[in-house]
């Protein structure tokens, strides 16, 4: 079998477990709870979803690029500096969190009990998802993906189980299941870091960083950190703004329409995980032909395969919708045919973005963003309050072309310069 091709279906594996495990919690809440339970959940993990997007771009992305660069033949060294560099982070905001915690407390006893407790183990959980994310990338690196797809589905048989545990124990919350989750994610982290076990001769001076690799790293991740700053306003925003109005139903209903979206957004990362190598190498080489013809190959091959998945929804979406959801989501089944052109949109977004972090441009992608934040504040909030779930979807459309106008308009532009590319 073609090793890329082999990589890609063990990455497959990897993302299609996560997001088949999210999903079936999704389903379990929406089957056991009722709308506003499942509303309220949502908000939480999008909230959890800021943490996530910071530490992929200040750590996650910079450490893929250099790790396949510049610390290639000592990805070692590397990997263990970064893991240091969690640690000491990890215990910084752990300390913090439970010092915020303790003031509350301190104010108002009323808040001293289980739910007390339980926030303050967000922070622990939220910091195994951020070390398993970095030894994630690692085996990628190290063209070690099977010990990801192994930590992938025992993260989901777990979760399973939790979510089982949580139903014959009647203490299904929102709260509840985002411990569960973290909790869980403890055993991936375990199996990253017993996998990527640093060598003993490795020498510990190595460890520590020089100033002018943190000047390069925060050159880099800069415009990626406030990308992951402006993006949540692009889909979690919706949340926020329909949450300060109490719209916990429609909530729960746009939810269940986006993460079914998620599972072509996963398809999309098990495919950068493949081709940035690829096409970083193509980048360096300065042949922007063999680039463009690639670029064109993947987004016709991923508007064939995302038409196909998308027909049984459009024409059959009430009987899907029912079987998975139960009837009270019926609702969303007329959405399914604007969602595939959101899908389509969305992966030619994700093309450009893999080029131009690949050309170092990481600041269009910011400028973007910043575009399809700005349309989702100005058209698409209005939409969402006027128009509801329809509303929604027609917002993000309108942002998601934004983006792929801005990424579209740069790419041509740097390649029409017979390959050389400026400086930011």
């Amino acid at each position: 079998m073609n090793a890329s091709l082999k990589k890609f279906i063990i990455s497959i594996v990897d993302h299609g477990f996560f997001v088949a495990t999210i999903l079936l919690v999704n389903i379990f809440i929406m089957r056991t709870a009722d709308l506003e339970t499942f509303g309220l959940y949502t908000v939480y993990y999008s909230i959890f979803i800021i943490f996530v997007g910071l530490h992929n771009a200040l750590i996650l992305e910079p450490f893929t690029v250099f790790s396949m660069g510049k610390f290639k033949e000592d990805i070692a060294v590397y990997y263990g500096a970064m893991l240091r560099l969690h640690a000491r982070f990890g215990m910084a905001v752990v300390c913090l969190s439970l010092l915020c915690l303790f003031i509350i407390v301190m104010a108002d006893r009323s808040y001293l009990g289980p739910q007390a407790l339980g926030w303050s183990l967000l922070p622990v959980g939220i910091l195994a998802v951020f070390i398993w994310k970095l030894c994630r990338v690692t085996y990628y690196v190290k063209n070690r993906e099977i010990f990801a797809a192994l930590a992938a589905v025992c993260f989901g048989c777990l979760t399973l189980l939790g979510c089982a545990f949580l139903y014959f124990t009647a203490s299904i919350s929102a709260l509840n299941v985002i411990l569960l989750l973290l909790a869980i994610y403890c055993v991936p982290m375990l199996i990253g870091l017993i996998g990527n076990r640093r060598p003993n001769a490795i020498d510990e001076s190595k460890l520590i960083l020089t100033k002018s690799y943190w000047k390069e790293h925060v050159t880099y991740s800069k415009w990626i950190v406030g990308s992951a700053l402006v993006l949540p306003l692009t889909y979690n925003g919706y949340f926020w703004f329909l949450a300060y109005y109490s719209e916990l139903r429609l909530i729960a209903e746009i939810k269940s329409v986006v993460q079914l979206i998620g599972v072509f957004q996963q398809l999309l990362a098990a495919l950068f995980l493949v081709i940035i190598r690829e096409l970083s190498v193509y980048v360096n080489d300065t042949n922007y032909g063999v680039l463009v013809n690639k670029l064109i190959k993947a987004f016709l091959v991923g508007v064939v395969v995302i038409t196909l998945i998308y027909i049984p929804f459009i024409y059959y979406g009430d009987y899907i919708v029912t079987l998975i959801y139960g009837e009270q989501y019926t609702q969303i089944s007329v959405v399914f045919k604007y969602c595939l052109m959101l899908t389509i949109f969305q992966l030619g977004s994700y093309l450009l973005n893999v080029v131009l972090k690949t050309l170092l441009k990481s600041q269009i992608v910011f400028y973007g963003y910043c575009g399809a934040a700005l349309v989702a504040v100005i058209i698409g909030f209005y939409l969402a309050k006027t128009y509801g779930l329809l509303g929604v979807i027609a917002g993000l459309i309108f942002s998601e072309i934004a983006v792929f106008s801005v990424m579209l308009f740069f790419v041509v532009r740097y390649i029409r310069q017979d390959g050389a590319v400026p400086k930011a």
